[in-house]
């Protein structure tokens, strides 16, 4: 009985592929999973930046792309070799040894699943026989991670940007490394492939202390104070530096790249002025009201002092808009990657 069991038992996969995507990773996805071989013999895992609250029809789309069945990742399973197994919306998802793990903790780089997350875990748990892969996206979610895939002999896999709908996130990644391949998302498949039937034993390229920082939890490294808050949740923010990977982290644990806390500043200044809008709209309001009733009983001194409040207030309110108004477009990147991952 024990021997049947045993035969039954999932085993971890040869190699794994750790796959990240975000704005435009849709089509890349489907792209890669039409071109893998029946035969690759790898699992995949697979992180794509979507909204809170969102469906994902993801495992649906990748099943329908190519030869491997896709399925939502399930906390606790081995990864099986000749499956996609996809980030659910709203968890990380990372390796524990050879296990699958889904976490609702903090975001990092403003996103939750986020990417770094699962190529960290993948390269500490797989090693050499790790592979990252990282296609078309905005911002830079992705890049620690890749460098940490990088240090621990791990292949580094990146889209050609001038193939990806939203080229940031791989040239993101080609600042920090340099990829052992960059090919078009339908060639990466068979290079997956490829890669996990290779013989070449590969070994960590970097120091073995850096290789471990790059590759360790953002909330253990050694940290220092700088005069920012978090864009999260308003806390104080450390700088923590893994190799050359410069990074943030707060008491509670979102973990942002440098321009992933440029980008929340910008949205934390945009809320500051709506919310500044807001203000002023419900002052005039107010004091309409107030002019109102002043003028119902015969006050004139003191409805003309209202009216003037109220006049003052939504003039401020508008060129507050006018200000939103004129904010670059991009902005609110957040919010074009999570319209191009429905």
């Amino acid at each position: 009985m024990t021997a049947a069991v045993n035969e039954r038992a999932p085993r971890a996969p040869r190699a794994i592929a750790a796959v990240g995507a975000s704005a435009g990773g849709v089509e890349a996805l489907t792209s890669l999973a039409r071109g893998l071989p029946p035969d690759a013999g790898v699992a995949l895992l697979v992180v794509l930046h979507m909204p809170v609250g969102a469906t994902s029809r993801l495992p649906e789309i990748l099943s329908r792309a190519g030869p491997y069945p896709a399925r939502t990742a399930v906390s606790g399973a081995v990864p099986q070799p000749g499956f996609i197994h996809v980030a659910p919306p709203d968890r990380h998802l990372v390796m524990s040894g050879d296990r699958m793990t889904l976490l609702d903790g903090p975001r990092e780089n403003g996103f939750r699943p986020a990417i770094d997350p699962l190529l960290r875990s993948a390269a500490k748990s797989f090693g050499t026989r790790a592979m990252g892969v990282i296609l078309s996206g905005t911002m830079d979610d992705g890049a620690a991670g890749m460098a940490a895939i990088q240090a621990l002999g791990g292949t580094t896999i990146v889209q050609e940007p001038a193939d990806a709908m939203c080229a940031a996130l791989p040239e993101a990644v080609m600042e920090v490394i340099t990829p052992d391949h960059v090919a078009k998302a339908a060639a990466i498949g068979s290079l997956i492939a490829e890669v996990a039937h290779s013989p070449e034993v590969r070994r960590p390229r970097l120091l073995e202390e850096s290789s471990v920082e790059l590759a360790a939890d953002p909330m253990t490294l050694e940290a220092t104070g700088v005069d920012l808050t978090c864009p999260d949740c308003g806390g104080a923010l450390q700088e923590i530096q893994a190799g050359h990977v410069h990074r943030y982290r707060c008491r509670v644990g979102h973990v942002l790249s440098a321009e992933s806390l440029l980008s929340g500043k910008g949205m934390e200044l945009e809320a500051a002025l709506w919310a500044a809008v807001r203000t002023l709209e419900e002052t005039a309001s107010v004091a309409r009201r107030l002019a109102d009733r002043a003028r119902e009983s015969g006050a004139a001194a003191a409805a003309r002092r209202f009216e003037a409040r109220q006049v003052d207030a939504v003039q401020r309110a508008d060129v507050v808009r006018q200000a939103i108004g004129a904010f670059p477009e991009t902005l609110n990147e957040r919010t074009e990657e999570a319209l191009a991952a429905d």
